[in-house]
């Protein structure tokens, strides 16, 4: 292990939620047809051989070759220090291990402090989690429901 602050998080990762919420990867199924709960890895093991070893099966994860891992951790600003030169980073808001918590419906973060939440609320950060998923959902809902409102006032300030 390269990283051994990571190893505890992902062993209670395992501990508290794989038995309950995650089903094996299955690359066939559209993610928003699986369970409410995915972990998509973005890997900073030294190599791909080592990310393949790291990594659970029950876990999506970013190739390892390409643009797409670089540009998730520069947009989030989390990697391993010894990733920041070569990904042009002159800080990083968050270190190894980040669980970062999004929608996967409307793409917000919900909380870049998923790797606390678990530490200390175990599988009741799950109840967390959907909570503020949930309290995002209302928020996209009320906004569509006030952009419908300002088009009617519209369409009734045209008509008169």
């Amino acid at each position: 292990d390269w990283c051994p602050q990571s190893t505890p998080v992902t062993n209670l990762l395992d501990a508290v939620f794989v038995s309950s919420l995650f089903e094996p990867r299955d690359d066939d199924k559209p993610l928003k047809e699986k369970h409410v709960l995915t972990i998509i890895y973005v890997s900073s093991d030294r190599n791909e051989d080592h990310m393949h070893k790291y990594r659970r099966s029950h876990w999506h994860w970013v190739k390892y070759h390409g643009e797409e891992r670089a540009n998730i951790k520069r947009h989030f600003k989390s990697s391993a220090k010894r990733e920041m030169k070569g990904l042009g980073m002159e800080r990083r808001e968050h270190e190894i291990p980040t669980l970062i918590v999004i929608s996967g419906r409307t793409r917000q973060v919900l909380t870049y402090d998923g790797v606390t939440d678990v530490q200390e609320k175990g599988i009741e950060a799950l109840d967390k989690w959907l909570a503020l998923i949930a309290g995002d959902e209302e928020g996209t809902e009320e906004n569509g429901e006030e952009e419908e409102e300002e088009e009617e006032d519209e369409e009734e300030t045209k008509e008169q």
